[in-house]
């Protein structure tokens, strides 16, 4: 057996053992919803003529923190985070601006929500009721909960912000063209920093399941399913630390250049990267498959779960098939016991015996190599 052989061979008992732990819990059933998962809370609503719109205005009784760029919306209560987040901000807007090779477009105004129904109602449009935060690219709106508003998510507020304010960025640079969604998401997962373990799973178990989307289905959106679209978000963030060093430091500098330009998603990543679309898709899924990220889920804390609870299955399988035989041997030493009994209690001169609901029977032992044959016992 050639050692290609035999590496596939593994590869494909280690794929079927993680399959195997995935399904004892139920395929992702441990895993979060969409909803819950932090990209999807940080998200951007459809705003493609927002630019033509007026700032809305801060309820009453508000505070608003100016900086160069940023002009932060506060209620009160919540002044001290607004200052922290007024000097993260103006640093973060010039690093995701030159990140992307394009300017930050002017003011952004950040509305930081101390409840849930303040959140909605402040917002210029429907918002997702999952959202913990939302950003309105052209019109340079970002709206965020307050730290005593957030509940679910260990993730700091300072990240979800700068996820926002990606957006932001590229959607003023393409206004009023829609960004690319691939572009859009992966862009902002991967300059605020967002865990990269997190996608890392993700993907894998696209890689596994045979979820993985053509780049060119991810340019026009993102799949409704769950499942699908959490691999997509892997799949834009991954793509896009891919694209920059496939095209060298600039790569993702170019494409965006490119496109925000003018030029459609295919000119730009020839013209960045000399290869199209599909081909450039090609050598990153190649390069996926000859990486260990597959491998992934069997250590992942469902994986470990569901080989535990698979073991135990098995475990418990066998100790109900020895209880059964135990029983089954007992119920024959009793049926002996019983023949035993009845040929003791016939023979000549003895009276029969009565039982008793009292008896108790003890089970046929050998004593010196003698059979010792149960006799009843009244208590």
């Amino acid at each position: 057996m050639t050692l290609r052989l035999a590496v596939d061979r593994a590869r494909r008992a280690l794929a079927a053992l993680a399959f195997a732990s995935l399904l004892a819990l139920g395929w992702g059933g441990a895993r979060p919803a969409l909803a819950g998962s932090p990209e999807a809370r940080s998200a951007t609503a459809v705003d493609a003529v927002g630019a033509l719109e007026d700032t809305p205005e801060p309820p009453a009784g508000w505070l608003t923190l100016v900086g160069p760029q940023l002009r932060v919306h506060t209620h009160p209560d919540d002044v001290a985070v607004a200052r922290r987040l007024l000097r993260h901000g103006e640093d973060s807007v010039p690093r995701i601006a030159r990140a992307l090779g394009v300017g930050s477009g002017g003011d952004i105004h950040i509305f930081l929500a101390p409840d849930d129904a303040t959140f909605e109602a402040i917002q210029p449009g429907p918002t997702p009721p999952w959202a913990d935060g939302l950003a309105w690219p052209s019109r340079g709106l970002v709206y965020l909960h307050a730290p005593s508003a957030r509940i679910g998510t260990d993730e700091p507020l300072e990240q979800v912000m700068d996820h926002e304010l990606v957006h932001v960025v590229l959607g003023r640079a393409f206004a009023p063209r829609p960004v690319p969604t691939w572009l859009q998401e992966g862009a902002a997962q991967t300059l605020s920093g967002q865990s990269a373990l997190g996608r890392g799973d993700d993907l894998a178990f696209g890689m596994l399941s045979g979820e993985l989307l053509p780049l060119r289905e991810l340019t026009r959106g993102f799949p409704a399913d769950a499942t699908r679209a959490r691999t997509a978000y892997a799949q834009s963030a991954l793509f896009v630390s891919y694209l920059s060093g496939a095209a060298g430091d600039q790569g993702l500098r170019r494409v965006v250049q490119r496109m925000a330009a003018g030029d459609t998603v295919e000119q730009a990543v020839l013209v960045a990267t000399g290869k199209d679309l599909d081909s450039l898709d090609a050598a990153w899924r190649d390069r996926l498959s000859g990486s260990v990220l597959w491998l992934k889920p069997l250590f992942s804390d469902e994986a470990i779960l569901g080989l535990g609870s698979a073991l135990l299955v098995i475990g418990g399988t066998f100790a109900l098939r020895r209880k059964k035989l135990r029983a089954r041997r007992w119920a024959d030493e009793e049926r002996v016991a019983e023949a035993l009994r009845d040929a003791v209690s016939e023979w000549p001169g003895r009276p029969p015996l009565r039982r008793s609901a009292r008896v108790q029977r003890r089970p046929l032992f050998q004593v010196d190599g003698r059979w010792d044959h149960p006799t009843p016992g009244v208590g």
